[in-house]
């Protein structure tokens, strides 16, 4: 079946005809280019090459000096033969055969295209060559000269033509580093051929090389402002949405905004309203403000796209499955988890029909979705994809490469998530030996890592370790972003919590005061960094005893979260507890249960019934409950978080070690024995308290009478 389509697709691209049982030379010269149906094999006879495709015979008439390019050729046709007998083997639908034999005759027919061109400028080449040879014999140096500078001209734009259709094949089977050097070769050769230099800074893009990639995508625009009329506009919006991509990487939102706004205006001045380069420069438009915040537009943005590139190339293409991505993503962001994951597996489904399971892309699919499933708090289920993800980049781009190191940062989070503190330092160190070989020891993404790192560590006791980390983090910061950045304020709040797990509350509030000020100075008044702030205030103060100071940075943080985030957030529901736990500490179980109720309600609508978050709830609710004398809801609540513990984080998690103690001691508490005890302990303590105040008001008495005794005897 799959034979006969790809015969049947190149018959109807070339339009050439053909015989069935043998091969018949219908056209000769330099440029002859003939299609044929017939079984045969690869054959190279004087200067005459023949390729069989499955069904299909390619005949090619050209010159010795093109058999080394057109084995090439030979080599990339007989790999993808492999690869879609492969998926043969797989037993595909034929709608899947289909759609792999379309795109293979595709990508064929465009290198036979190139094939034909390159035939057809050897004839110039000739012409030199007859050139020269009289003039040799003429003795006409100044001839010879200018000839061979044309012939050196010309070797060099066929050299450099060589060396980018041979990048193309290698980018095709993700062998990046080698197509990366034959883009920069083109480039070197041929320097003024604009899609030279786009091409090899998408390339430096994608192995993460931003000033090169900056560099040629400049080049690229100010080849495209000498452009004729007909074609400067398109390719100043390609230039553009590249230079907007690479400042979105290096995350420089403000430029890359002013870029991807420059390409939409070009774009909607010179294309129809459906035409898909629209569609891009919506998406890119769409990501910016995801990354700044503005989801309602980055939503707008990407349902625009959304639906012309669905008119465009219908359900199952690559450019819709990136929008679906996007979409996730946004949706990700604003807390609506079950659609983000119903977006993102509509893309990796999409994704795994046009590329395979070893992708780039594909492995970008399986990060986001477990990323989702994380914040569900299904970790075990996120591990996989996120593993999927690292499995599938190691084997494209080797150990040292930004994405990699993410993959692993990832990873170590989900370790965090479960308990397994020592894998998840095992993974963060990882990265930041990845990004350590990547950017050096001063980028914001090392920062990032040493943070990661440090959180590791200090969920392991390590705090001087993890001390040392949040401090070189912050080193970084304040050298490259400045004292007043919001990444500074962030890791002074880390080295904050270290100095809380240690007990130096002064420390700990100084440097949350400073990342506070910073916060509100650069973010606002009310912005949710600073009420992380003002929450850590709170914590550090009720540590202290300072429970007046402790009440009031809560409340701020929740009236702040209230304000940016609404009721119904992960961090508003924190600040609940926060303020239930202090009003249970001072006894004031009431509001205590009030407080514990809200997060519960809160985390319940966000998360569902199984979360983690719901366990540290129902936690709460057991503590407040059982203070009241409210014994069976108490033992309810804490038998439903021991459940959800078990089921997310496993038996061995401390968090679950901890509510089965709690459950445990609550039902010897409250069975009929431990009453009694508890009873007996309750009388004796109170007849102890009896005693001990008669015997201080006793002493009392006793001090004030010899005091009296004794100024009596000094008067005498």
């Amino acid at each position: 079946m799959l034979q006969q389509l790809l015969a049947a697709y190149l018959f109807s691209l070339c339009a050439i005809p053909a015989v069935n049982d043998a091969l018949k030379q219908n056209c000769s010269g330099p440029n002859c280019v003939q299609i044929a149906v017939n079984q045969g094999t690869v054959n190279i006879e004087n200067h005459q090459l023949q390729i069989a495709i499955n069904n299909g015979l390619v005949n090619v008439v050209g010159k010795p000096e093109d058999e080394i390019k057109i084995q090439n050729l030979q080599r990339q046709i007989q790999t993808h033969i492999r690869k879609a007998e492969a998926l043969q083997a797989r037993q595909l639908s034929d709608y899947e055969k289909l759609q792999s034999a379309l795109q293979y005759s595709e990508q064929l027919n465009k290198q036979l295209t190139q094939l034909n061109r390159r035939l057809t400028a050897l004839a110039p080449r000739d012409a030199i060559s007859r050139e020269l040879t009289q003039a040799y014999q003429n003795y006409d140096i100044p001839r010879i000269k200018t000839l061979l500078q044309q012939q050196q001209q010309l070797d060099d734009k066929q050299a450099a033509a060589t060396a980018f259709e041979l990048a193309g094949f290698q980018e095709a089977d993700l062998e990046l580093s080698q197509a990366y050097q034959n883009y920069q070769k083109a480039v070197l050769l041929d320097g003024n051929t604009i899609s030279y230099l786009n091409h090899a800074g998408l390339m430096a893009l994608q192995l993460a090389k931003y000033d090169e990639a900056i560099d040629y995508f400049h080049k690229a625009l100010t080849q495209s402002n000498r452009a004729s009329d007909a074609q400067q506009q398109a390719l100043i919006a390609v230039a553009n949405n590249n230079l907007g991509e690479t400042y979105r990487k290096l995350g420089d939102y403000p430029k890359a905004l002013h870029y991807f706004q420059d390409a939409l205006q070009t774009d909607l001045e010179i294309y129809p309203p459906d035409d898909p380069n629209i569609a891009l420069s919506y998406s890119n438009l769409a990501t910016i403000h995801d990354e700044l915040g503005n989801y309602q537009k980055a939503i707008d943005y990407n349902l625009l796209a959304l639906q012309s590139d669905i008119k465009n190339f219908g359900e199952l293409h690559p450019s819709v499955a990136r929008i679906r991505n996007n979409l996730g993503s946004v949706y990700l962001s604003i807390g609506d988890t079950e659609t983000a994951i119903k977006y993102y597996q509509d893309a990796l489904a999409s994704d795994l029909q046009s590329y395979g399971s070893e992708h780039p892309k594909v492995a970008l699919r399986r990060n986001n979705l477990g990323y989702a499933y994380e914040t569900l708090g299904q970790y075990h289920e996120a591990l996989i994809y996120y593993q999927q993800a690292l499995d599938s980049d190691l084997k494209i781009f080797g150990d040292a490469h930004p994405r990699v190191a993410t993959r692993r940062t990832n990873i170590g989070a989900v370790y965090e998530a479960l308990g397994a503190y020592d894998k998840a330092v095992a993974m963060h160190q990882q990265a930041l030996d990845s990004d350590l070989k990547t950017y050096g020891d001063s980028h914001p993404n090392v920062a990032t890592d040493r943070s990661n790192l440090g959180n590791a560590l200090k969920g392991l006791g390590e705090y001087q370790k993890a001390l040392h980390e949040y401090q070189q983090a912050l080193d970084i910061n304040r050298l490259k972003l400045g004292e007043n950045h919001p990444s500074v304020a962030k890791a002074r709040n880390n080295l904050a919590l270290v100095y809380l797990s240690l007990g130096d509350y002064q420390k700990a509030i100084s440097e949350l005061q400073g990342a506070l000020a910073i916060n509100v100075a650069s973010l606002g008044e009310h912005h949710q960094e600073a009420a992380v702030n003002r929450n850590n205030l709170g914590y550090a103060y009720k540590k202290m005893g300072n429970y007046e100071k402790a009440m009031d940075y809560y409340q701020q943080a929740l009236n702040d979260y209230l304000q940016t985030l609404g009721e119904d957030h992960p961090n508003t529901a924190s600040a609940y507890n926060n303020l239930g736990s202090l009003y249970h500490q001072l006894h004031q179980y009431d509001k205590a249960y009030e407080y514990f109720q809200r997060a519960y309600h809160s985390d319940l609508k966000n998360f569902g019934e199984q979360h983690p978050n719901l366990a540290m709830d129902h936690n709460n609710l057991a503590f407040s409950c059982e203070a009241q004398g409210r014994y069976k809801e108490a033992l309810a609540h804490y038998e439903a978080a021991l459940q959800i513990n078990t089921r997310a984080l496993g038996t061995e998690h401390p968090s679950t070690q901890t509510v089965a103690m709690n459950l445990r001691l609550a039902k010897i508490k409250f069975s009929a024995p431990g009453r009694i005890i508890m009873k007996l302990f309750s009388d004796i303590y109170w007849q102890m308290g009896l005693f001990l105040a008669a015997m201080t008001a006793w002493l009392i008495i006793w001090r004030a009478n010899r005091l009296r005794r004794f100024r009596k005897s000094m008067a005498t």
